[in-house]
């Protein structure tokens, strides 16, 4: 690993030639003599710098690229309570428009600097042959990596497989069928010419090189791409239908080099060392007291689930930092992913949600929670005064940027975990561990808190403390003791009267800490109302899978977490999809049991506190195993509408790897018209806005400005130029 951060670091150099450009059209900049890449030492720097384009996503920016562009935006994250870049890539205002740039720009840096690690490879003349193939199998399989990534977000592109040496303006974007062949042939390259990672991950003795896994992987994500033409090319909206080149024998292909990198089905003999890792939990390394599992010298996940990675190091010099940069470079995501927790100067109100009658006996006061009760010391007058949940900011509780959260369908009883996933006609939450162990649902106090027992009383009921034995402002919890606890619970069914907020602030007072039932939490009724204290867009449950609690202070902003960027679960979720579209639904339901099989809760692992509290479970079953009623059958994938199974493997996909940089791309893979509807469903604050052309996004201006001559088909349908 120190080896492969080494060559990262001399990667540097080869990058000033080809990122220092704002536009990769710049006519500033160039530079003729790459000889020095013509060796060995400079061609393993310009190989290992072609990786750096995988932190593209999680780096750079107030709102990193990897937030809007592939996780929020979508049917289950919307836009959180702060950042500017929400209404573009969030919400699909009118500011979403050819003046960003996004990663068109950046990423075809990257693969300039593919271009030129191939050329100079060629010229190469003391590496040695086997090593020299490996280094190109490694450079086209970025090249591809990148155009892939390019292509889902803008369509047809403009093909560079050469260095630029000189300006060059006359750039007609080819269409996505072509790139595709491009994307495919540099793949299946890269698919022959690497080895498997070995047991520790490595290739030639490196972590985080491209392996013959990850060419699997994307190979037959691109095979998958390509056959759901099948959805995307037909029916769409005017110029909207997606001609990819599809062809008969794409989906084969799918199920060949998944069964190659799973080693599973024909494909069980395979020289394959990826496995899942033993636990979903092992994945985010996430304790919501302690932080990252084994404090600040705990390393990354790096086990064999990982199938490609962009790596980050908790030493700043390998991250191009500064020890003094913390807000420079580095992973940005813990940031963006972060609830509003620490009490900071809110009032713990629920607008509407009473808590006292006044003097005239007609309405009720909305109070605090945890008030205290008392007569002011000075005046003498009685006063109810707020409490404090005792929650400050520090690296667990984390910074909160909010810029993506969830959406109502990631909690509802019959959405992204509801009944319809499961066999057994139980929701997902008494089941499926994933739900619980990818996010953060319980805080804890780490100031003194302040929070009273009181009587409350509204139009849902009232509560006395003194009937489960507690005395009026007495404190509710100490420091150290859960402090704000969040559900999946929906409390409607338990008042008969009342407003929805009178029964949230009702429930939330028989809590000794503060209660979020995410289903009862206030959804904003437009975006302007993101900001406020008690909605869904401040209230929400942390994304565990990046947090990072192992950075200087609180208010740093380089974490140090490498982003995921294929998994092996996602890849079973694929394979198991294309058995269900070959009719081959045996194989299918096999496949997605493998990843249930993890995501179910053992025999004699203890549950969260949840499943009895709050989600209907029998306490009896705390410790019981789950994983037959998470399997799933043939019966139950052969029994699906075609349009059915294609919403399963689309909610699969989401109930594994939400919160990871590919949901964007997983809707848009199957069309305008699919995009569209599963976000205006299901994407509260976007649905208003969203329209079938966001399902591409805009080519910047930068480069429509820049080339000559101009085409009517430079734009993507749908926007200005």
């Amino acid at each position: 690993m120190k080896k492969m951060k080494n060559i990262a670091l001399l990667a540097g150099a080869a990058l000033l030639l080809f990122s220092s450009c704002s536009d990769f059209l710049d006519e500033k900049g160039y530079k003729t003599d790459y000889t020095y890449y013509e060796t060995e030492q400079g061609l393993e720097a310009l190989v290992a710098g072609t990786y750096y384009g995988t932190r593209n996503l999680a780096t750079s920016g107030n709102t990193t690229p990897g937030t809007m562009w592939e996780i929020s935006g979508t049917d289950i994250f919307t836009g959180g309570a702060d950042g500017g870049d929400r209404p573009m890539w969030a919400w699909y205002e009118a500011s979403l428009n050819p003046d960003q740039g996004g990663a068109w720009n950046s990423l075809y840096s990257y693969i300039s600097v593919a271009n030129q690690g191939l050329q100079s490879l060629e010229a190469n003349a003391t590496m040695l042959e086997s090593l020299k193939d490996i280094r190109r199998g490694e450079l086209k399989f970025l090249r591809a990596y990148y155009y892939f990534f390019l292509l889902q977000q803008y369509g047809g592109l403009v093909i560079i497989t050469e260095p630029i040496t000189a300006p060059k303006l006359d750039m007609a974007r080819s269409p996505q069928k072509e790139v595709l062949e491009l994307i495919l042939e540099d793949a299946t390259a890269a698919w022959d010419a690497l080895p498997w990672a070995d047991a520790n991950g490595a290739v030639t003795g490196d972590y985080g090189r491209a392996s013959k896994g990850a060419a699997g992987f994307l190979l037959a994500q691109v095979y998958m791409y390509r056959y759901s033409q099948r959805w995307a090319g037909t029916g769409q909206p005017t110029d909207l239908n997606e001609d990819r080149g599809a062809q008969s024998d794409d989906l084969q292909k799918v199920i060949y080099y998944a069964e190659q990198v799973c080693k599973f089905g024909a494909g069980a003999s395979s020289g394959s060392l990826h496995t899942l890792a033993p636990d979903y939990a092992d994945l985010w390394k996430w304790d919501p007291k302690t932080g990252f599992v084994g404090g600040k010298e705990s390393e990354n996940y790096r086990g064999s689930e990982l199938l490609f990675a962009g790596l980050y190091s908790r030493d700043h010099f390998y991250n191009n930092q500064r020890p003094d940069q913390v807000n420079d470079g580095g992973n940005w995501f813990h940031l963006q992913c972060t609830m509003f927790a620490e009490d900071g100067s809110w009032d713990l109100i629920e607008p509407g949600g009473g808590g006292v009658r006044n003097e005239a006996g007609t309405a009720y006061t909305d109070l605090p929670f945890g008030y205290l009760t008392r007569t002011n010391p000075t005046s003498g007058a009685f006063e109810r005064v707020k409490g404090r949940i005792g929650i400050d900011r520090d690296l667990i509780t984390g910074r909160p940027w909010r810029r993506f959260v969830p959406t109502p369908y990631m909690y509802s009883d019959d959405g992204l975990f509801g009944r319809q996933a499961y066999t057994n006609d139980k929701p997902g939450k008494l089941m499926d561990s994933r739900i619980y162990k990818g996010f953060t649902w319980v805080f804890y106090a780490n100031a003194t808190p302040d929070a009273r027992w009181n009587k409350w009383e509204n139009g849902a009921g009232s509560f006395d403390p003194a009937s489960i034995g507690k005395t009026e402002n007495d404190l509710r919890f100490e420091r150290g003791d859960t402090a704000m606890l969040l559900s999946l619970e929906n409390i409607n069914g338990k008042y008969a009267t009342g407003t929805p907020a009178e029964k949230l602030a009702l429930e939330r007072a028989k809590y000794p800490y503060y209660y979020h039932p995410m289903q009862n939490v206030p959804i904003p009724e437009n975006t302007g109302q993101t900001g406020r204290r008690n909605v869904q867009t401040n209230v929400f449950p942390s994304l565990s899978k990046h947090l990072d609690s192992r950075r200087g202070a609180a208010n740093d902003q380089a974490g140090y977490r490498d982003i995921m960027l294929y998994r092996l679960a996602e890849l079973y979720i694929i394979l198991g999809e294309a058995y269900a579209l070959n009719e081959q639904f045996d194989q299918a339901a096999a496949a997605i049991n493998v990843v249930r099989d993890r995501a179910a809760w053992k025999e004699g692992e203890e549950k969260y506190n949840h499943f009895y509290l709050f989600d209907g479970g029998d306490i009896a079953d705390y410790t019981k195993s789950t994983e037959n009623d998470m399997r799933i059958t043939a019966d139950f994938l052969s029994a699906m509408s075609e349009k059915e199974r294609l919403d399963f493997f689309t909610d699969e996909q989401g109930r594994e790897c939400f919160g990871e940089p590919n949901r964007w791309s997983r809707l848009t893979r199957n069309g305008a018209n699919y995009f569209l509807e599963r976000v205006q469903a299901h994407n509260y604050l976007a649905a208003a806005n969203v329209k079938a052309y966001h399902r591409f996004r805009p080519i910047p201006r930068s480069h429509l400005n820049a080339i000559d001559p101009k085409r009517p088909e430079d734009q993507n349908p749908g926007y200005i130029n």
